[in-house]
């Protein structure tokens, strides 16, 4: 019995840790692969990554968010580890990356000599609010970690165990009440 437990919490484990090292994969945003779009609320989709601006503007070379306006990235193809952006100024100058602040989740930092800006964390989306000056932005590199896949065989003590998972591979009881991205039967799942 004490056998059987110690070598199910091992492959858990195992399952976790394999996860953990999962490779990651970066989606590049530059504005000439989209349509321009002039003073309104836009969407960017590109392999299970969105990238919504509340109101803003796309030309051939900048992506553009307006003061007070948000900028809100969403993956279904694994939690984001970053986002970097390139600005076409620098710091806390007009249209700089220090117009973004406030991130819903995570952490945000930006060089103040420098013209890239960036999100870090682990969140299926997250939104940050240009509140200091409209940003203009010429790159977007959104990096994402594998999604968690493989780990509804587990069994503990002969019993199947839940068949929602969170993205670390921990069971959940039941059907996830919070938004986010889930495991159900080793398929990816985001509730929204």
């Amino acid at each position: 019995m004490i056998k059987k437990r110690f070598l199910s919490m091992f492959v858990l484990l195992a399952a976790v840790v394999m996860g953990a090292w999962a490779q990651e994969t970066q989606v590049t945003f530059v504005p000439s692969e989209f349509d321009a779009k002039t003073n309104e609320a836009y969407q960017l989709v590109k392999q299970g990554i969105t990238i919504a601006v509340s109101s803003g503007t796309v030309t051939q070379n900048q992506f553009r968010v307006f003061k007070n306006e948000t900028f809100t990235v969403t993956s279904t193809v694994g939690n984001i580890k970053s986002v970097e952006l390139t600005a076409t100024v620098t710091g806390e100058n007009k249209y700089g990356p220090g117009s973004l602040t406030t991130p819903t989740t995570g952490q945000y930092t930006f060089e103040s000599e420098g013209n890239k800006g960036t999100w870090t964390g682990d969140a299926a989306t997250f939104t940050l609010t240009a509140s200091k000056n409209q940003i203009r932005v010429t790159q977007i590199v959104v990096t994402i970690g594998e999604a968690a896949t493989g780990i509804n065989d587990v069994k503990v003590n002969g019993a199947e165990k839940a068949n929602w998972y969170d993205l670390s591979g921990r069971p959940l009881n039941g059907k996830p009440t919070k938004t986010g991205a889930y495991v159900k039967n080793g398929k990816k799942v985001v509730i929204k």
